[in-house]
């Protein structure tokens, strides 16, 4: 018992003495210490600074305004040549903190800022110092950092932001910023929920200003480089796969038949919703995007060229259903060429027409005489001879509008599949071969 309070008494002892020598030592290096003055002995002598910035959370990206928000912790160190002392003259003191506050500290900052906010008040910060000199201090930042976004890719883009770090007020032969790297920032990062960390690089520059009427000035930056890749899941599940169905729907719609006499008005209503459709997702995605002068992002333009695709669709259903409309009104003998494009052959043809033996109903010349008709006897009345001319020209036309309502409808299908061919193909070239 004895033993372990002697134990603790020397440790007390200890400690007080420790503080009082910490004490006398910062007192002894703050003495005629100044805060305002370069900590140099001589003034040809260059002050190296190094620091390494690691983004600890990528707080917010703005698209529209080009920004993007960052919480940012620097590491900083650099050597006073005014806060030097022997060890052996402090009881082996290696290392002392001492708050910022007093300290003279190098004015490097990030140049292409538009706000910058110290999350630790200098007040509170702390430097910790070596016997060598060194002054090795960490800035806690949220930072709005302004970069120019490239959405030609959106959202399979990968965006590039060059920040800046630069002294204010002291030149090349005065203050230098080296970089050294700790990988702080794969380290420190976040994961975000938008954005995957690629690279994080630096590289050291030498910025030349022509001022006039004065001499040209030479300054040491570092740039550091971030580079940011988009996940697009998103908007893949939220705007380019519904883009791509409402399309496919609109095909489908616009060709394929309603009814069995090939009615296409509702087509054109329905394809006309699509339009509709397509233009208000376009409007979401040009809102969520800066006003580029390379043009609409890689989403955008998809889906203007579904819009493209579904005008074209309607037009050539339009074009169509006047042809239909003006082939079922005239009694017009299908072309061969078309039987042939269309696969329809004469049985066809033959199985679904009647003719009419009187020269009054006789609308095609050249049609088979073995055709099936109503035949009556010589002795026949007059009114039996009306009744079949008006019965075989009745038969006639819904013949014909049998033939040619299978003609367009084989059409349909083959614009069908051309259209979901190309609408396919379209997503394919633009979004799933990039990615591979």
């Amino acid at each position: 018992m004895f033993v372990l309070k002697a134990t603790i008494v020397r440790l007390l002892l200890m400690s007080s003495t420790w503080a009082s020598m910490e004490h006398i030592l910062c007192d002894h290096l703050l003495t005629n210490y100044s805060r305002s003055i370069r900590p140099v002995r001589k003034m040809t002598t260059v002050t190296e600074v190094y620091m390494d910035p690691g983004i600890y959370n990528l707080v917010d990206v703005n698209e529209k305004q080009e920004t993007m928000t960052i919480m940012l912790w620097t590491p900083m160190y650099w050597t006073d040549e005014y806060l030097i002392w022997e060890p052996d003259n402090f009881e082996n003191i290696s290392e002392i903190r001492i708050p910022l506050s007093k300290l003279w500290v190098p004015d490097i900052t990030p140049f292409s800022i538009l706000t910058q906010t110290d999350t630790q008040p200098w007040e509170r910060n702390y430097a910790s110092i070596r016997a060598n000199g060194t002054v090795f201090v960490v800035f806690d930042q949220v930072l709005v950092v302004r970069c120019l976004f490239d959405i030609v890719d959106f959202p399979l883009d990968t965006q590039n932001c060059t920040i800046p770090y630069g002294s204010w007020g002291f030149e090349i032969d005065m203050v230098v910023i080296k970089w050294y790297n700790s990988n702080l920032s794969f380290n420190l990062f976040k994961e975000n929920s938008e954005w995957k960390l690629i690279e994080y690089r630096a590289r050291e520059h030498v910025s030349v200003y022509h001022i006039r009427n004065e001499a040209t000035k030479r300054y040491s930056e570092l740039l550091y480089t971030l580079v940011l890749e988009r996940k697009p899941a998103y908007y893949v599940f939220v705007l380019l796969i519904p883009s791509f169905l409402i399309g496919t729907l609109c095909i489908i719609g616009l060709f394929t038949p309603f009814s069995s006499t090939g009615e296409r008005q509702e087509r054109v209503t329905f394809g006309l919703t699509t339009l509709l459709t397509m233009a208000v997702i376009l409007q979401i995605v040009t809102n969520e995007m800066p006003k580029s002068a390379d043009g609409l992002p890689l989403l955008g333009e998809f889906i203007l060229i579904e819009i493209v695709l579904a005008f074209i669709g309607i037009s050539v259903t339009v074009v169509i259903m006047f042809l239909h409309e003006r082939a079922m009104a005239r009694c017009h003998l299908p072309p061969k060429w078309l039987f042939t494009l269309c696969y329809l052959d004469s049985y066809y043809m033959l199985k679904h027409r009647s003719f009419n033996v009187d020269a009054s109903h006789q609308c095609f010349d050249n049609w088979p005489s073995h055709a099936p008709s109503i035949r009556i006897d010589n002795g026949g009345s007059a009114l039996m001879k009306a009744l079949k001319a008006t019965l075989d020209g009745t038969m006639n036309d819904e013949a014909n509008r049998a033939v040619w309502t299978e003609l367009f409808r084989r059409i349909d299908i083959v614009l069908l599949i051309v259209f979901l061919n190309a609408n396919t193909l379209i997503l394919t070239l633009r979004f799933l071969l990039p990615t591979f």
